[in-house]
């Protein structure tokens, strides 16, 4: 199960405060949280948690759908990659992320 409490303290904290950036419905404020949840996800891969990482994008892509489909479908596939290089225990992870944008690119056509 992917966990956010075994990332560092101060990831914690920025994940938390993207949410509720995320949650604001003004264009700056969504376009900036889609740069910053990029930024942690990063963040986590560098730091070696990739679980967490892929929870990250996970739930900016699901707090984004009706904001930036494109954005989220794009999240999704990224996350669906980084589940995929990791080893064979993710491989449903990636197929869960991956019928979640190919459920939004249905929705979208």
């Amino acid at each position: 199960m992917l966990r956010l409490g075994d990332a560092p303290c101060h990831v914690r904290v920025l994940f938390v405060v993207l949410i509720h950036l995320a949650r604001l419905s003004a264009t700056y404020a969504v376009s900036s949280a889609q740069q910053h949840f990029d930024r942690a996800c990063e963040m986590y891969l560098e730091d070696g948690t990739p679980d967490t990482a892929i929870m990250c994008l996970d739930k900016a892509a699901k707090l984004l759908e009706s904001a930036c489909p494109d954005w989220s479908v794009s999240s999704y596939k990224k996350a669906a990659d980084i589940c995929s290089s990791e080893d064979e225990s993710h491989i449903h992870s990636a197929a869960d992320v991956t019928g979640k944008a190919t459920r939004l690119l249905v929705c979208m056509s």
